[in-house]
């Protein structure tokens, strides 16, 4: 392809990597973007399956794409026989399943009441796809006896086609929200019916559906955590008794919720994995796993914008450690470390030139372990002249997180974050945050003029990183009702990692974890655990098991946490795991507080030995 212009390039790169939130694209936009992830064999078969990650992770692609509109677009095929799997989607949502609540009338009745409306919410998706298939030339054929059965189960007028079921559903649908929303005392007068067995009937009554226990139709429900107690307890009641009939369930949850496993049948709860299997989206792409998986999304896309495009990791290239030092200005520190020798008394002639044969970074890690530990430049000097060994070592520890501390006091970054491994790093197999990650690394190079046959610069690229972690602790004011909150821990939290890095580089192990202490806390457990429970939901933290260093699909006070690696741009720190620290309980709540984050965070970084007076730039620019 000929060069485009750059706004015309721009426009396409608009286009194919812009847009992120799967629920904000037409079918049509999804369907051709879609790459399948390496877990989607899991969720195919007879088995019931959750699929847990928090936001941005592909939940909803995944389910919307298993929906017959997601598979005929996918696969280019009319011909159910041709896709993977059979099936339609339904978001909850919570404007709606909320109102089957209160006004007055026991939650017995109301579990009744959202029976019925399960029973014909389910119904309604199975005709859909039954119309589908009628206008689309298969033979869909009604048995009259089944079909009879199902209608009275439903309390339907008695229907001789798809279209007619489906006309007296949608009216039976909007009779019910019609009493929820106006006359309530008539739900107690109505004619509901028996959570399920509808389903059964319709599954009979409709002939040549083309499913069956081995390939059974898949309700994919997307954000189960918007129902309520008593109507989870319902769906895993459905869930319990798959086996007997042609269908399924495929329901993507938060990762923060614990799912209820609680059902109508006393002493039967759901257990996995007799009765659900449990697909968590992160830990299944973990690692290479989700460099591949990232590659094919990235790749797909990449096409759409130019044909000729570079692969991604040539299109982002990768600086190694010594690379990375000398352009943040290593060569000037390794200068300033032969000058300081040089007036040195006692430096001889051997100790200068063994300095002057040092790599740039390791000259650097001479001179900043020295002023990190307060001892003499010409006493470090001589230790990794006498233990080479042990001074490898000491490079290969601390060798990254030296580069913090290269252009300190110096106007230009401090920190390089660029390469497809690196972007794949910060993006911890949320494919959301890739996407943007090279969306912004792109937009930056096309609008100074570059091509997709070309590879971005590290400085686009660690700028756009930044600008990643900065709009994503923005957006948190929209997307949770704790929004001002989160985005108060983040900015604390991001600037007490940032500020150690900055300044305590080699004189202690890098530090970007921490675990909650309640000893001595007058914070609420409860309210605490709400908030990082909320704040690894919206992607803001990582959790891990603090015995395992494990994922967990919750926040508990056993829990240890990590800023999620995307924001590490914006606040200057590693994205890699590395050591903990603690954070009290009260500290955590105070962060969230605008009149007191900034003593919090100075008070925690002094009692981790920085004296830093200078208020974060980042928490300043949210005061």
């Amino acid at each position: 392809m000929n060069s485009l212009s750059s706004p015309d390039l721009l426009e396409r790169v608009n286009r194919a990597l812009g847009q992120v939130r799967a629920e904000y694209e037409s079918d049509d936009e999804l369907y051709r973007r879609f790459a399948a992830p390496l877990y989607f064999k899991q969720l195919v078969g007879i088995s019931p399956s959750f699929l847990v990650g928090g936001r941005g992770t592909g939940k909803t692609t995944t389910l919307r794409s298993m929906s017959f509109g997601g598979q005929a677009r996918i696969t280019e095929s009319l011909d159910p026989q041709a896709w993977e799997v059979v099936g339609n989607y339904w978001k909850v949502e919570p404007n709606v399943v909320s109102v089957f609540r209160g006004k007055g009338l026991p939650e017995d009745l109301w579990s009744r009441v959202f029976s019925h409306y399960l029973n014909l919410k389910l119904s309604s998706l199975v005709l859909d796809y039954a119309a589908w298939l009628s206008r689309n030339s298969h033979v869909v054929l009604l048995k009259e006896h089944e079909l009879t059965l199902f209608t009275r189960s439903l309390h339907l007028a008695k229907s001789t086609s798809i279209d007619e079921l489906s006309n007296a559903i949608d009216l039976a649908l909007v009779d019910v929200e019609a009493k929820i929303n106006g006359n309530i005392s008539a739900l107690s007068d109505s004619s509901l019916s028996l959570l399920g067995k509808p389903l059964d009937y319709l599954f009979s009554a409709i002939d040549d559906l083309g499913v069956s226990r081995l390939r059974p139709f898949m309700f994919c429900l997307d954000e189960y955590e918007n129902l309520s107690a008593y109507q989870q307890k319902l769906v895993n009641t459905l869930i319990k008794q798959v086996g007997n009939a042609p269908y399924t369930f495929k329901i993507g949850v938060r990762n923060t919720v614990a799912i209820d496993r609680a059902t109508l049948i006393n002493d039967q709860p759901l257990q996995e994995p007799a009765d659900f299997t449990t697909v968590d989206i992160v830990t299944d792409l973990k690692g290479e796993s989700f460099e591949r998986f990232a590659a094919t999304v990235l790749e797909q896309r990449l096409a759409l914008i130019d044909p000729d495009h570079m692969d991604p990791s040539r299109l982002l290239p990768q600086l190694s450690i010594e690379q990375e030092a000398d352009l943040l200005g290593a060569k000037v520190v390794k200068a300033d470390l032969l000058s300081r020798l040089s007036r040195a008394p006692g430096a001889s002639p051997e100790d200068l030139e063994f300095a002057q044969s040092l790599s740039d970074l390791s000259a650097c890690i001479v001179l900043k372990w020295a002023e990190s530990h307060d001892e003499e430049v010409l006493e470090v000097l001589r230790f990794a002249m006498r233990h080479p060994k042990k001074w490898a070592v000491r490079v290969g520890n601390y060798g990254y997180a030296a580069l913090f501390a290269i252009r300190e006091n110096r106007v230009g970054d401090r920190k390089y974050y660029a390469g497809w491994k690196s972007y794949c790093q910060l993006a911890d197999g949320n494919i959301r945050y890739m996407i943007r990650l090279v969306y912004e690394a792109l937009r930056l190079h096309v609008i100074e003029g570059g091509q997709l046959n070309t590879s971005v610069s590290v400085v686009h690229q660690t700028r756009a990183a930044a600008r990643v972690g900065e709009t994503t602790i923005r957006d948190l004011q929209g997307w949770s009702r704790q929004g001002a909150s989160l985005t108060r821990l983040a900015l604390g939290l991001g600037s007490i990692f940032g500020a150690l890095a900055r300044e305590m580089a080699l004189a202690t192990p890098e530090v970007n974890q921490f675990r909650v202490s309640y000893t001595g806390s007058f914070a609420a457990a409860t309210d605490v655990d709400q908030l990082l429970g909320e704040a690894v939901g919206q992607g803001i933290l990582l959790s891990f098991n603090g015995d395992k260093n494990a994922r967990h699909s919750g926040a508990t006070r056993e829990m240890d946490f990590q800023l999620h690696p995307v924001l590490a741009p914006y606040f200057v720190y590693s994205a890699r795991r590395k050591r903990r620290m603690t954070i009290r309980a009260d500290d955590i709540m105070a962060l969230t507080q605008r009149e007191r984050a900034a003593a919090t965070v100075r008070r925690i970084l002094a009692t981790r030995g920085t004296e830093s007076s200078d208020l974060p730039d980042q928490l300043l620019f949210w005061e």
